[in-house]
């Protein structure tokens, strides 16, 4: 008897339980390609030729998140802006909520904002987000400019003497669909940003759990109810 209530028991909590499960939330890292606004041979800068080695696969990971990088020249090509300028990629990505970007800079220096990236969604609402050496941005090369980002999430290589790239994450407050993204560099002499590569997260819910298997569930404990009772039933005289 113990047994067969046993059963019954776990039958309905396996039917309870997943009916309670609000369906997983996946994110997906999906890189964009920049290729047509490169302007910029990576491996003229100062130990640039270095970034040649990530042309092989055509991809960078940092922080576990995927960047496609191509080639322009001799060497990675990369969106430069030495002056007041902005360049802009059209879109179109549902769900997004998180941007990645990989920006470095020439001549950086400590405490200047040198450029913007903003991101336009489907409402035509706006979100910038200021380029600021020392805080989310650094040169590419560690020597003797500005070797200082806090807010990045990861580099390729933090070595003196060396070039890297740095990547950078930009929330956003709600899931959009991104129509434009906009790379804008101030000018002047606190240094000139790069962007080399661009990916984004998009945020969609999994496949929930079928109905069907929910009441499979629920009918797993009677069955077992009644399975029991037949071979377990009263005894006769």
């Amino acid at each position: 008897m113990l047994k067969t209530v046993q059963s019954a028991i776990v039958g309905a909590a396996i039917a309870i339980t997943l009916a309670s499960v609000h369906p997983a939330k996946a994110t997906t890292y999906t890189p964009v390609d920049i290729s047509s606004a490169y302007n910029v041979d990576l491996s003229t800068f100062t130990d640039g030729a270095s970034y040649n080695a990530y042309l092989g696969t055509g991809t960078v990971n940092i922080a576990g998140v995927n960047f496609q990088v191509g080639q322009f020249g001799n060497g990675v090509g990369a969106v430069f802006h030495g002056g007041p300028e902005t360049t802009t990629f059209d879109v179109d990505l549902p769900n997004i909520n998180s941007v990645f970007t990989i920006f470095n800079s020439a001549a950086g220096a400590f405490g200047s904002n040198i450029g913007q990236i903003k991101f336009i969604d489907s409402n035509s609402n706006e979100y910038a987000f200021d380029l600021v050496e020392g805080d989310n941005i650094r040169d590419h090369y560690y020597g003797s400019f500005n070797n200082v980002a806090a807010n990045i999430i990861g580099s390729t290589n933090n070595d003196p003497g060396h070039a890297h790239f740095d990547a950078q994450q930009f929330t956003l407050p709600s899931l959009v669909t991104l129509k434009q993204i906009q790379f804008i560099g101030n000018g002047g002499p606190g240094g000139s940003p790069f962007l080399a590569a661009l990916s984004v997260a998009a945020t969609v819910a999994a496949t929930p759990i079928p109905p069907a298997f929910l009441l499979f569930a629920t009918a797993l404990g009677g069955f077992s109810l009644f399975a029991r009772s037949r071979v377990h039933g009263p005894k006769t005289a």
